[in-house]
């Protein structure tokens, strides 16, 4: 049945009807346009809560397990020494007391096994990151977050095995846990993805700040997991043991309900720039060309994609400092063993001792460091770029010190003071990571990730062995050389600090305005965070 059309009035040119008919459409279109951009901004806030859930699990079930898993590899070498040597130690459950376990044969073993451990961790995130990385571009970071969390689980569950069977099975056997990296490229892969699925969903402006509340949250993990993995461990080690692997089952749970980012970002962009990149182009080309050629094509490409690396010297030397960096945070492994055998206490006393240094750094990140940034800027005038620089080169003299204080400190308020300087350089990687980050050009950053990751993972393998082995010379030396590891990070940061002393940036100009180039373009690694994820795109 046909509109009766007596309805329909006429068109009178004095009436507006025809002129607000455009802007009907127009605000309609407006109107459709603002539900589309808040749908996709609460499904982007949806994903980077689940990305924090997934830092949290990761680093939770990673931190609950590091002091018991110490604490059952010291007890498996010290029953095995006991019983070489003096029987008489073993208890009935087989066991040892733990203030029986901090001679030094015993202790050296347990550096050794906990040093190749990460050794051997780390050479399938070498060899596989950056294929990884390829496959998270093109096909999604969510199976590879999928991949990493199951290959967890199984990680933990073996370690767990062997440590239940050490009886049965040798306790050096948790060192097959490596394979586990095969899966998904281990931790590096891991943290890369953070990053990237982080700067996948939320504007380039709030870029680092997001980075340093995501920092925050690994760091306040760490600061909740430390002291509650040291309480339950007076009940026994296991309990923690047993938390941190249903923690890793949340993180598979969690991943498998992750949205995919990959394309996230790329609806910010503008038509024309859509899957235009150098890269995506010459793919193309491939498509027609026999095996030969496209191994030749590729690896020129390959060539010519990590050329940027060393066009400019600075870009050269940061990559040299985040490999010498990585390596000194092995330290960290040490530190535990270090204050319990020098100050002669057991691992859970260390382990709550040594959790107040995650809740200074967490301040460190959140308070601190915005507010020094703030004052750099708005006080001296400096440039984003020059504001890092300037954290970067205090945070390491702050690190230098920490590190000699550390290594000689004859009693626990002194080791308190080496552990404050230390935290108080703790900023200084993510401003090299911002630095870095201004001096390539957009469509290298990703390339460039992965060749921070892969020199990381390096400085991780080598740090491994490398701490141990010094901890057990100083052992073996006796008295004041139980520091040695530490004196040791020292002598290896000086001359991160020379190198950061030696760079020079763009420091005149405003705040908003003076900046240019690349250096305007990116975002500083110290901002306000008081705008995190409050704005719209």
């Amino acid at each position: 049945m046909q509109r009766p059309q007596s309805q329909r009035k006429p068109p009178n040119p004095g009436n507006g009807d025809d002129e607000r008919s455009p802007l009907l459409a127009h605000g309609l279109r407006e109107s459709r346009q603002e539900d589309k951009a808040s749908k996709l901004w609460n499904r982007k806030t949806y994903t980077f809560a689940l990305i924090v859930a997934l830092v949290i699990l990761f680093n939770g079930g990673n931190t609950v397990q590091e002091a018991p898993k110490t604490r059952l590899f010291e007890s498996i070498f010290c029953s095995h020494f006991y019983r070489d040597h003096d029987p008489s130690f073993i208890g009935q459950d087989g066991t040892v007391p733990e203030r029986f376990c901090k001679v030094e044969p015993v202790q050296s073993d347990v550096a050794m096994l906990k040093g190749w451990q990460v050794f051997l961790d780390n050479i399938p995130s070498i060899l596989l990151a950056i294929p990884f990385g390829i496959v998270a571009d093109k096909y999604g970071r969510k199976p590879i977050m999928l991949l990493n969390s199951i290959a967890f689980c199984l990680r933990v569950s073996w370690i767990m095995l062997v440590c239940h069977f050490w009886q049965t099975i040798p306790v050096r056997w948790i060192w097959l846990s490596a394979f586990h990296g095969l899966l998904g490229g281990s931790s590096p892969v891991i943290t890369s993805m953070i990053f990237v699925m982080t700067s996948d969903i939320v504007p380039d402006n709030q870029r680092s700040t997001t980075f340093f509340w995501v920092g925050g949250c690994a760091l306040g993990t760490l600061g909740v997991g430390q002291p509650l993995s040291a309480l339950l461990m007076e009940r026994s080690p296991w309990v923690p043991m047993w938390l941190g692997l249903g923690l890793s089952i949340l993180a598979v749970i969690v991943s498998c309900i992750l949205p995919e980012t990959l394309h996230m970002r790329e609806k910010r962009l503008p038509l024309g720039l859509r899957h235009e990149s150098p890269d995506s182009l010459s793919l193309k080309e491939d498509d027609a060309q026999g095996l030969f050629q496209r191994a030749k094509l590729a690896a020129r490409r390959f060539v010519k994609a990590a050329s940027f690396l060393v066009k400019d010297m600075r870009v050269f030397i940061l990559l040299c400092c985040f490999m010498i960096g990585m390596l000194t945070l092995e330290s960290n492994n040490i530190l535990l063993q270090y204050v319990s055998k020098r100050y002669d206490w057991s691992l859970s006393q260390a382990t709550l001792f040594l959790s107040i240094r995650y809740v200074l750094n967490v301040f460190l990140l959140i308070v601190l460091l915005p507010l020094a940034g703030r004052a750099l800027q708005s006080g001296l005038h400096l440039s984003a770029a020059a504001k890092d620089l300037w954290l970067g080169r205090a945070g390491i003299l702050l690190k230098l010190f920490g590190y000699l204080v550390i290594g000689a400190a004859p009693n626990v308020p002194v080791l308190g003071i080496g552990l404050v300087l230390l935290v108080s350089g703790g900023g200084t990687l993510l401003c090299m990571r911002s630095l870095i980050t201004s001096l390539v050009e957009p469509h290298h950053i990703a390339r460039l990730y992965n060749a921070i990751s892969v020199l990381d993972t390096l400085g991780l393998m080598t740090g491994g062995p490398i701490m141990a082995a010094c901890f057990q010379w100083g052992m073996r030396a006796g008295g004041g050389w139980i520091g040695l590891p530490f004196w040791f990070c020292g002598l290896l940061v000086a001359p991160v600090g020379v190198a950061l002393w030696l760079l020079s940036f763009p420091e005149a100009g405003r705040r908003a305005d003076g900046e240019e180039g690349r250096i305007a373009e990116t975002p500083s690694a110290v901002e306000d965070p008081e705008g995190f994820m409050t704005e719209s795109p």
